[in-house]
């Protein structure tokens, strides 16, 4: 959310206050599998979902193949040049780009949503990519 506030010139607090709704909406997902959260833009949802891709990471040791394609549609969609990237991701930057490669930033947002979903269709049975997730989270223990 730092990250999200910084760059949108915004304070922390607002940054929070703008990802409620998202959060809170899909946090409560389970009471109305149906429910539609509406009165956003298409794409003001993606920071959020990136970061709830970046917390389930965290907090399950792991990310299921939706996450991980969404995780590199995103950066291939807003990294103009791998250099600006942080050092700590380069690397998986690389990989975004290569599996959503040149001409993918200058698509309109529809056909790069086709292009996310055409690849996540072409790996979501791939064995390579499941990574283990813990289903059960503990505390740390108090010392």
């Amino acid at each position: 959310m730092h990250e999200y506030a910084a760059d949108h010139g915004i304070s922390l607090k607002e940054a929070i206050r703008s990802a409620s709704p998202f959060a809170n909406f899909l946090k409560h997902a389970d009471r109305d599998p149906d429910a539609v959260l509406e009165g956003f833009e298409d794409d003001e949802i993606d920071p959020f979902l990136l970061i709830a891709c970046w917390d389930f990471h965290k907090i399950a040791g792991g990310m299921p193949i939706e996450a991980q394609v969404f995780e590199a549609w995103w950066y291939a969609a807003h990294t103009e040049k791998l250099s600006e990237a942080p050092r700590a991701i380069r690397e998986l930057v690389r990989l975004s780009l290569r599996v959503f490669p040149i001409g993918f930033r200058a698509a309109t947002r529809d056909e790069k949503k086709r292009r996310g979903l055409a690849c996540l269709v072409k790996v979501r049975d791939d064995p390579a990519l499941r990574m283990k997730i813990k289903r059960v989270v503990e505390r740390p223990k108090k010392q």
